[in-house]
């Protein structure tokens, strides 16, 4: 499995290439390790997705892989806690009757009157 927020970092960095905002790697890109011709841009950390250097793909592998993007990794969690309390309210809703988007609602309206408090 790829880090997290990878795939959305070398995306932005194709864009920015795309608006001249970060120069294209061509033969006379040199590698800001050791000199050679840069490959790729590389991440440090998929946080500061357009914060990379230019590498080759030795040095590229050398270096490791990037910090991941905790963002995604968030939202991947309330992901799998969203589909099982959905799971949830599915067979709530079949020995009830009751909707599962007024269950939700109801759940929503307590959480920020507790909030207030």
């Amino acid at each position: 499995m790829p880090p997290l927020g990878m795939g959305q970092a070398h995306s932005a960095v194709a864009y920015a290439i795309k608006k001249s905002v970060l120069p294209p790697i061509n033969k006379d890109t040199k590698c800001v390790d050791c000199g050679g011709q840069a490959k790729h841009y590389d991440h440090r950390d998929y946080n500061k997705p357009l914060e990379v250097e230019a590498v080759c793909q030795k040095c590229n592998m050398r270096r490791g892989p990037a910090i991941p993007n905790l963002k995604y990794k968030l939202v991947i969690q309330k992901h799998y806690l969203f589909k099982d309390q959905m799971l949830e309210l599915m067979r709530l809703n079949e020995k009830t009757g009751i909707p599962a988007s007024r269950t939700i609602r109801d759940a929503i309206d307590q959480f920020l009157n507790t909030k207030r408090k």
